[in-house]
């Protein structure tokens, strides 16, 4: 799970970015260059465009939610190999309404912050957020068993999975923000924390709902097998190399 929500995580960023492109390009601007990094802010250079709004939700609202299309294809194909992508959607809108909803309380420059800050209400920020959240989770919960977990599956062996298939990906966050710049590895252990606490509930909760609700019955537990495995690091990898090599900065 870990290799899928990777090469998922990192997707989805790209996509986001994408989503912003296509609010420049609409606008009549030019793109002039892409960062990404599996680690740190991805970002993108442009030409000047007159509506500041429409761009910065480009990456959420065009972007992020372009991701469902892949839930959609996993729905016709049910198999293992379709959790990177399932990743993507569940991962970036997740991650996303994270962004959206700490807006209130955080001082760091997001795509959100500056909505509010050229007059978007911050209402609807936090009511986005709220939306992603419950796609993003119901998405993960309901291809849960194309990585093998069943309705028996014990809550013991949910929590397993969801700490070591994502929390470690954080975690590889905050050793490169502490390699590269210096950051206090302890000062983000309460950021980890809430990260594990939040896995632990959707765990709770990935247990209970399919009792509650019927649809989340619908995908019968396949067999992952190390191909599978293999195949989520290995798109990882090369996901990571076309990255490095479209990343650019303007001249």
């Amino acid at each position: 799970m870990l290799g899928s929500y990777a090469f998922g995580f990192n997707l989805h960023n790209i996509i986001h970015e994408f989503g912003h492109a296509v609010t420049i390009w609409l606008q009549g601007g030019h793109m002039t260059g892409f960062y990404f990094h599996p680690f740190n802010a991805c970002y993108n250079f442009s030409t000047s465009v007159p509506n500041h709004i429409f761009l910065y939700a480009g990456g959420a609202y065009i972007g992020g939610l372009s991701t469902i299309i892949f839930a959609i294809l996993a729905w016709r194909f049910r198999t293992p190999l379709m959790v990177p992508l399932v990743a993507a959607c569940s991962a970036g809108l997740t991650t996303t309404a994270r962004w959206m909803l700490t807006t209130p309380f955080s001082d760091v420059f997001t795509d959100y912050s500056s909505m509010v800050a050229l007059g978007v209400p911050l209402t609807f920020i936090i009511l986005s957020g709220v939306i992603f959240l419950f796609i993003g989770v119901a998405v993960r919960i309901l291809y849960l068993p194309l990585v093998g977990i069943s309705q028996k599956t014990g809550l013991g062996r949910r929590l397993i999975i969801y700490l070591l298939g994502i929390l470690p990906y954080y975690v590889g966050g905050c050793v490169y923000h502490n390699i590269t710049k210096g950051s206090n590895f302890l000062a983000m252990a309460p950021s980890l924390g809430i990260v594990a606490v939040f896995l632990a509930i959707e765990a709770i909760f990935s247990k209970l709902l399919p009792q509650w609700v019927s649809f989340f019955r619908s995908i019968n537990p396949a067999r992952v097998r190390t191909s599978h495995v293999w195949a989520a690091w290995l798109g990882f990898i090369i996901l990571l190399a076309v990255m490095l090599i479209v990343s650019t900065t303007p001249e």
